[in-house]
């Protein structure tokens, strides 16, 4: 059913950028695409950055009793993930709907904050570097990028689901309280 939604969630990507009330720039001709790389060492940080309150606020959210056994334990069913994609898609519908489209979300909000320098190939890039993320935060690879990801973060919230809400980031865990290294 993931791959279905992906379909979908594909087309809205496609009408998100080729919509005339959203400023984003859809020209690949060379100078569009060096401005957007110009752009991108500011772009894509604050599209995580975006990106993840919502998401974080939300898994968050999934963890409340009368919703966890309904939609989020299916996921939670393996206290070690392993499998990357498999297991990080591994998700009720609407929790994946939710995730998928919050990138849409974080991408909107970005054009309003820089309207008509957000590029098209931003959003490919945030998408791609998001699912590849998501997927290496259900292995064993101990990938680490200091204060920006670690893989064992999302691991130990496996374990202990109380904690370490973030998608790919841990700063709004660090902000609410929630974030807990693997050695506490």
């Amino acid at each position: 059913l993931a791959k279905l939604i992906t379909i979908m969630f594909v087309w809205h990507c496609i009408q998100l950028c080729t919509s005339e009330s959203v400023a984003i720039n859809c020209n690949f001709d060379v100078a569009d695409i060096l401005t957007a790389l110009k752009y991108l060492p500011v772009h894509l940080p604050l599209l995580f950055i975006i990106y993840d309150l919502p998401y974080t606020l939300f898994h968050w959210a999934l963890h409340w009793k009368p919703i966890y056994p309904i939609v989020h334990k299916h996921h939670h069913r393996q206290m070690s993930p392993f499998r990357g994609n498999t297991d990080a898609i591994n998700t009720h519908p609407f929790e994946y709907i939710t995730g998928e489209y919050n990138h849409l979300l974080a991408m909107w909000l970005l054009t309003l904050i820089f309207p008509y320098t957000a590029h098209a190939l931003t959003l490919l890039i945030f998408i791609f570097i998001g699912g590849t993320l998501a997927s290496l935060n259900h292995t064993r690879v101990d990938l680490r990028i200091p204060y920006i990801f670690n893989v064992w973060a999302h691991d130990f919230h496996h374990r202990q689901p109380a904690c370490n809400f973030g998608q790919y980031i841990m700063l709004w865990d660090l902000v609410f309280g929630t974030y807990r290294e693997i050695n506490d």
